[in-house]
């Protein structure tokens, strides 16, 4: 079951938990197996104390093996950890687990590949949007480029501008696109840095995405599938967008990994 601890409490990350309201998804969570005054107090412990549930549940005599991603390291528990070697090489005990980390690669997953995109349906986009999808699937080598800012900007984990334009320039001497499509949740700060992420250069050939906020935030997600290849940041939102994407030969390339790219920085 999902630990879901995160969307409760006072300091919820982005939009929440919308696997139900936009995905129909109906996954078992921990939230649902607790009474409401036992899940407030637990909400507590996290946000005062800084508790993670696995250290809750072992603080009760309920102790937990935790199997936690290669260098992910935000978790307080002071009991058994096991870390994976790769992503082929996760440990699973015997006992009852707690799985932490991000799970970002598709190798921890590719087992179940075909399953997931059949899970992960979007549901029917409105009128304009409708009209933007109809754009990217008639334009040839369409390429989603995803600026992520917010929080990431603030942890000073956002690739640098250049990144941006090295990959542009890779799209542009391989796949050639005939239009690109930017994803942000700082478009203005895009605009201001248009010279260094390399967007001045695609003048009319570039579209600008805005307009999706807070409850449909995920819309960009699902027109970032539907373009052919992405240019993208450190972004588990666009990572999941790419593995999304129905598109044959689709190219995802981004500061942390690249796929079906031979990219070499120059």
């Amino acid at each position: 079951m999902l630990d879901d601890l995160a969307f409760f409490g006072s300091k919820v990350p982005h939009n929440g938990y919308e696997l139900e309201r936009i995905f129909g998804i109906h996954a078992p969570r921990m939230s649902e197996r607790f009474d409401r005054e036992t899940w407030d107090m637990m909400v507590r412990a996290r946000d005062e104390e800084g508790k993670s549930l696995p250290q809750m549940m072992k603080d009760v005599g309920l102790s937990l093996t935790v199997v936690r991603e290669r260098m992910v390291k935000n978790l307080n528990y002071d009991g058994e950890v096991l870390e994976t070697k790769s992503e082929s090489e996760i440990p699973i005990p015997s006992r009852d687990a707690y799985f932490h980390g991000y799970w970002l690669s598709d190798g921890f997953f590719r087992f179940y590949e075909r399953e997931l995109r059949e899970v992960f349906e979007f549901p029917p986009l409105e009128s304009e949007d409708r009209e933007l999808a109809e754009i990217i699937k008639l334009s040839r080598q369409s390429t989603a480029i995803h600026v992520r800012r917010g929080d990431m900007a603030q942890f000073g984990w956002s690739a640098p501008a250049e990144k941006f334009a090295e990959r542009i320039k890779w799209m542009e001497e391989h796949r050639a696109p005939q239009r690109y499509f930017l994803f942000s949740d700082d478009i203005p700060w895009c605009r201001e840095n248009a010279d260094a992420l390399g967007l001045s250069g695609l003048k009319d050939r570039l579209v600008i995405v805005e307009g999706h906020k807070k409850e449909k935030a995920y819309i960009d997600m699902q027109l970032m599938s539907m373009c052919v290849n992405r240019v993208s940041d450190r972004s588990s939102f666009s990572l999941l967008a790419g593995f999304l994407c129905r598109a044959p030969n689709a190219c995802n390339i981004s500061s942390w990994k690249i796929s079906n790219a031979e990219f070499v920085p120059q």
